[in-house]
């Protein structure tokens, strides 16, 4: 059985094309799932951190020391 080169690579191209767009729905595929499954979870964390990362702003705008003329902190 005889092969044409040009058939051979016609049938390569064909497959490396379909391959790479099976792997693009794949990944849109796992993609859209993980975040339809774990998105509240991951949205969740995000205002978590951004409370936490308030609380500290807060925290740090509270800390002032005063310091007498003589250099001592007061209390």
């Amino acid at each position: 059985m005889k092969v044409d080169l040009l058939d051979a690579l016609l049938a390569y191209a064909i497959l490396c094309g379909v391959g790479s767009s099976m792997f693009f729905f794949n990944k849109i595929i796992f993609t859209d799932t993980a975040n339809f499954v774990f998105g509240h979870f991951q949205r969740q964390g995000a205002e978590d951190e951004r409370r936490r990362m308030g609380e500290e702003e807060d925290e740090d705008l509270l800390r002032v020391q005063v310091i007498d003329d003589v250099g001592e902190k007061c209390h």
